[in-house]
């Protein structure tokens, strides 16, 4: 390979491995996805509405915002090797990592969304003769929508890393390819 600029050496093994490994490359990728879809399809639904809950009580959200900052204190290899016990080898105590360790961006920007709206904006609703659940449903909700949207943006983030970490305990993903290399025995 002497015509080829040294730089290009360096990619072609790169590029070899891929072209080589494409369909394991794709399937483990999409078994990755396939974990953090369901990990959020449960921690939206379990975030958003204690978000909202907590909304109404300063003091419990103090509280709750507290303990879901703790749980993203505990390193995932360790949470994992509790969960072990409890949930066995593979995908559930992954996903049940993953939903605990999103739950604070969740959690926190849905309660900081409602709790930013304005006063004003919320008397309009109730004005207009709105009971609490519509005023939440019509009026908070819809503006604190980008707040809570940059919450799940968060959790995505966070969960994408956290579940390549859950190859390392049999849960498949496109981390496994790595473990697997460095002789790593799930």
């Amino acid at each position: 390979m002497s015509g080829v600029p040294p730089a290009m050496q360096l990619s072609v093994p790169y590029v070899s491995f891929f072209v080589e490994r494409f369909d394991e490359i794709l399937a483990l990728t999409v078994e990755h996805v396939e974990i953090i879809a369901v990990a959020m399809g449960l921690a939206i639904p379990i975030g958003v509405t204690v978000g909202v809950l907590i909304s109404f009580n300063e003091r419990v959200a103090s509280t709750v915002i507290w303990l879901t900052g703790i749980m993203m204190t505990i390193p995932s290899i360790a949470l994992f090797g509790l969960l072990i016990p409890v949930l066995g080898i593979g995908s559930p105590p992954v996903i049940f990592a993953l939903v605990m360790y999103s739950q604070l961006p969740i959690v926190r920007n849905t309660y900081t969304g409602i709790s930013q709206v304005a006063d004003a904006q919320t008397e309009v609703g109730e004005g207009m003769g709105m009971t609490r659940k519509q005023r939440l449903r019509y009026v908070q909700l819809p503006i604190a929508l980008p707040v809570i949207m940059a919450g799940l943006r968060n959790a995505v983030i966070i969960i994408v890393g956290v579940a390549a970490i859950g190859a390392f305990i049999g849960a498949g993903g496109s981390a496994t390819s790595s473990s697997k290399a460095s002789g790593f025995r799930t």
